[in-house]
């Protein structure tokens, strides 16, 4: 698998398009994004220098959904939205994992930019 810098981290490349236009990058076991070199999607632009993406969406990985773990997920939610995220769709705030294939369930995340996943990487995950 291929390496790539994403805003000086390192990440392992683990899925590529077959247009070439997105590239899936795990950075953690728990954080994936999915960056874009045209944005012909149209997601919101946030570009990277060092992966020289122009936009990206963040998936984060989280173990479950039982009722004790409602306040933690409402929690991690509100931060999210203090970082400037947010969800497009019900079911990006909780879904079924697609690319963060370690874990259970992800969040599909929205509208951060490369400045804020270091303290996403960093955030303290008690029990999701």
């Amino acid at each position: 698998m291929s390496r790539l810098t994403f805003n000086g981290i390192e990440g392992t490349v683990i899925e590529q398009s077959p247009h070439g236009n997105f590239l899936v990058v795990r950075l953690t076991r728990r954080v994936v994004i999915c960056g874009t070199y045209s944005n012909q999607f149209c997601w919101e632009e946030s570009h990277d220098s060092d992966s020289d993406f122009e936009s990206f969406i963040t998936y984060v990985g989280l173990k479950s959904t039982v009722l004790g773990f409602q306040d933690e997920l409402r929690q991690f939610y509100a931060w999210i939205g203090n970082q400037g995220g947010y969800f497009n769709y019900r079911n990006e705030k909780l879904r079924k994992a697609q690319r963060v294939k370690t874990y259970k369930f992800e969040c599909k995340i929205r509208g951060l930019t490369p400045e804020t996943i270091p303290s996403l990487l960093s955030y303290n995950f008690i029990n999701c």
